[in-house]
């Protein structure tokens, strides 16, 4: 039975590279009362453009909001978000996306409620679990302000493969959930550094989608834009470690082709077989129910 004094708002983004958004958004659309999504990325072939919205993430996310708990949102032009960040620096997407859904979050509570904000990143999704858990850990640990989720290993390019082990920590950049606090700042990605409390809690559990692209989406495309952003945001504030060695800044021909050097490498490489492996009950023999149906079977089946 839902506490209905206890309220939570589910956020992620999309744009800042390609995303599982239409599962991500549908494996906790039950659980929570709203969802935000910041949808603003780059063209990589244009980087000078300013943000845009990504039009097939925002028909997917329209097809699943059957509830209306959606609401998504693009900022205009090169919106930055400095003022709320830690070391005052962004890179161009890479942080503001989510720190700017976690501001529209904490500004989106109007009720006297409890309010607690439920983070997944653009590629992370999450396992089976009922909102119920979500509420005992608030009255099992009333003070705690913030908890971290399991992670489990990558899928690696498909779902009969994973990355190479896993963290000694495997709760390590695990889905947050955090009570709201207004005038916070944030630390990168969006997670806010006045709450350092993150305490583990390994019964609720997430997937992370960083090696292997959505049915959906061509292989190559979606290794070559993640590699692009993650050469793109450093090196926009001089942070990569070309700009390090040299004090100049990389143009977009040279991070494309460095991205695509990158892709190409990994497409080359399968990871290891999880029948081959030792059992380790953090590793997870069938992806996220979410990723065995459709995201709109999920919801509509309630879980």
């Amino acid at each position: 039975m839902t506490n209905n004094n206890i309220e939570i708002i589910g956020i992620t983004t999309v744009g800042t590279y390609p995303s599982w958004i239409d599962r991500t958004v549908a494996s906790m659309y039950n659980k929570v009362d709203k969802i935000i999504v910041v949808n603003a990325g780059y063209d990589i072939y244009n980087s000078d453009n300013p943000y845009y919205r990504l039009e097939k993430e925002h028909k997917l996310l329209q097809e699943l909001d059957i509830q209306n708990k959606i609401l998504e949102y693009t900022p205009h032009g090169k919106e930055l978000f400095i003022d709320n960040f830690e070391e005052e620096k962004d890179e161009l997407g890479r942080a503001s996306n989510m720190t700017l859904s976690t501001i529209l979050a904490n500004e989106s509570f109007t009720s006297s409620k409890q309010h607690w904000i439920l983070k997944l990143d653009s590629d992370q999704i999450f396992y089976q679990f009922e909102r119920q858990s979500l509420e005992e850990l608030i009255k099992k640990y009333p003070k705690k302000t913030g908890f971290r989720f399991a992670q489990f290993a990558d899928y690696y390019r498909d779902f009969e493969h994973i990355s190479e082990g896993l963290p000694d920590m495997f709760t390590n950049d695990g889905s947050l959930f955090y009570k709201s606090k207004h005038n916070q700042k944030y630390g990168g990605q969006g997670s806010p550094v006045s709450i350092t409390e993150q305490f583990e809690i390994i019964s609720i559990q997430t997937s992370h989608m960083r090696r292997i692209s959505p049915p959906d989406v061509n292989e190559y495309e979606y290794f070559l834009k993640r590699f692009w952003y993650h050469i793109f945001g450093p090196n926009s504030i001089m942070e990569h470690e070309y700009n390090r060695k040299t004090g100049k800044k990389l143009d977009n021909k040279t991070i494309l082709k460095m991205a695509h050097d990158e892709t190409v490498s990994i497409l080359k490489s399968k990871g290891r077989k999880i029948t081959e492996l030792d059992y380790d009950e953090r590793i997870p023999y069938k992806p996220p129910l979410v990723c065995q149906m459709t995201p709109l079977e999920y919801i509509k089946k309630g879980y």
